[in-house]
């Protein structure tokens, strides 16, 4: 982690801080403060791309489970849609329960408590990586269409986190 550097987010007020920015070029001092907008604004873009991304694909599969049994049920059959529709249901869920049990373990939960546990100095293996990103957008997609009770907003908080926990630290080549 020593050779990692975050980002300053929050400006310290403090007197040494004011002193390094006040040294620096005019220009550089902007360019080091749009550069950091920008990174906000590919964060903010992605998690929200992300978002209706998530939103788009639970409808759809919301309509391939509905679509399959809606017919049936306007024919008058009930048992046979009942037990079509909790297959489908069982099987969204598998999927979800698959990919977080096999694939990327670190991808349950909601992710807003590990964020903070995180930010308070647990380290988490493989928590901020795109496969987690994968498996827990994937996850939460087949966990709503699926039918429980679950949120998007947890998950999209850590999605978030995840984008710009790789944007951060993506090496500047010019």
């Amino acid at each position: 982690m020593a050779t990692y550097e975050s980002l300053d987010y929050d400006l310290p007020p403090n007197a040494l801080y004011r002193s390094e920015r006040m040294g620096m070029d005019q220009r550089v001092n902007s360019r080091v403060n749009v550069a950091r907008w920008l990174v906000f604004a590919a964060i903010g873009f992605l998690t929200g791309s992300l978002a209706y991304c998530l939103a788009k694909a639970v409808d759809f599969l919301f309509d391939v489970k509905f679509s399959l049994i809606r017919e049936r049920v306007h024919d008058g059959q009930l048992a046979g849609p009942y037990f079509m529709f909790l297959g489908v249901s069982v099987g969204f869920v598998t999927i979800a329960t698959f990919l977080v049990a096999v694939v990327e373990p670190v991808a349950g939960g909601s992710g807003i408590p590990e964020i903070k546990g995180y930010l308070n100095g647990t380290n988490y293996l493989r928590f901020l990586r795109l496969k987690t990103l994968v498996a827990k957008a994937v996850g939460v997609v087949f966990s709503v269409a699926g039918g429980l009770a679950i949120g998007k907003e947890g998950p999209l908080v850590h999605s978030g986190a995840i984008f710009a926990a790789n944007i951060s630290h993506m090496t500047y080549a010019g």
